[in-house]
């Protein structure tokens, strides 16, 4: 391994064992109470500050990175295994269900599908509990795309569809999440035909997504649309000819092209179509 990469990786677990081990020595300090080491309600780290704790590790690992002393591929595998770190004492049945989606979320860094599955799944159930829609999208997307890198494509397809239902003022995390996540680990596994129709699914919410253009977040989302649908547009073609479909591979790229040239026109063509064509 590169020696900067390693001395990242012995960066990363003197960072975690510091700030882990703090945090052990001050859970209870406003109490009084000693940690009962028996008590496994006692013994979870919150995930507020693992969750602290790693984005203070990725901000270190992305000033290497500017500093090219390690490039996007090793930024990834150490954030990775920072998370894992953070992790590995975790026990999944102890997690409270409101904190699920946290775990799972570190989970989901560090690349442990089988665990992020599981806490995901309890955070989805949670989130339509408690009536959270915010939650609940973001958590159905995260829980498709454990399910895809699990070799479970037809489930994640099935799982990211059930997100389609949702109001245009949730909808915002679909595309990118579809696109950017579930499509690259679901892609190749027998179901490019069910993934087509999910991205197609995915990208008539994106044009009809409302967003507050008053705020920043806002604002980011109008200005990086064209780009996105665009890029969505290409997969698409992509996705039509793995499956032989050739004229909507040819009209989706025509799609693609349009919206990188006069996203308005586009935009306006669209909308007055049914959105299930």
């Amino acid at each position: 391994m590169h020696s900067s990469a390693t001395h990242a990786i012995r960066s990363i677990r003197t960072l975690g064992l510091c700030v882990l081990g703090a945090a052990a020595l001050c859970v209870g300090c406003s109490s009084g109470k000693l940690l009962d080491p028996n008590d496994p309600r006692e013994r979870e780290v919150a995930p507020e500050m693992l969750s602290a704790n790693l984005h203070s590790i990725s901000d270190s690992l992305i000033d290497r990175r500017l500093r090219k002393e390690i490039n996007n591929a090793q930024y990834r595998e150490l954030i990775a295994q920072a998370a894992g770190e953070l992790v590995k004492e975790l026990r999944l049945s102890s997690v409270d269900p409101s904190e699920a989606w946290q775990y799972g979320e570190i989970l989901r860094t560090a690349r442990q599908w089988q665990g992020a599955e599981e806490l995901l799944t309890i955070a989805v159930e949670h989130a339509a509990k408690v009536k959270n829609d915010d939650r609940w999208v973001n958590d159905t997307l995260r829980l498709a795309q454990a399910q895809a890198h699990l070799d479970k494509a037809e489930l994640a397809i099935k799982t990211a569809n059930k997100v389609m239902t949702a109001e245009p003022t949730a909808s915002a995390p679909i595309l990118l999440a579809v696109l950017y996540e579930i499509l690259p680990a679901a892609r190749g596994r027998g179901q490019d035909a069910a993934l087509a129709e999910l991205l197609h699914s995915a990208i008539q919410k994106h044009l009809r997504t409302s967003v507050d253009s008053a705020t920043v977040p806002g604002r980011d989302f109008m200005a990086a649309r064209s780009h996105h649908v665009s890029a969505a547009y290409m997969n698409l073609a992509d996705l039509y000819k793995a499956v032989g479909e050739k004229q909507k591979a040819d009209d989706a790229v025509n799609k693609a092209k349009w919206a990188a040239t006069d996203f308005p026109s586009f935009l306006k063509a669209e909308l007055a179509k049914d959105p299930l064509i």
